[in-house]
């Protein structure tokens, strides 16, 4: 997010959702699908080595 701050030339004291800061850059669908991904993979990953 800090890079995309950057390029658009916002600063950090503007209280600027990551959401907002996504759609004003078009990466919206791609950043957030990502992110779930890994946290799933993430899960999954522990779920099967930590045996609840």
């Amino acid at each position: 997010m800090l890079i995309w701050r950057r390029m658009e030339r916002m600063k950090w004291i503007d209280r600027i959702r990551n959401d907002a800061v996504l759609e004003g850059v078009g990466e919206e669908g791609i950043m957030l699908n990502l992110i779930r991904k890994r946290k799933r993979n993430w899960l999954g990953h522990w779920l099967r080595r930590n045996c609840l």
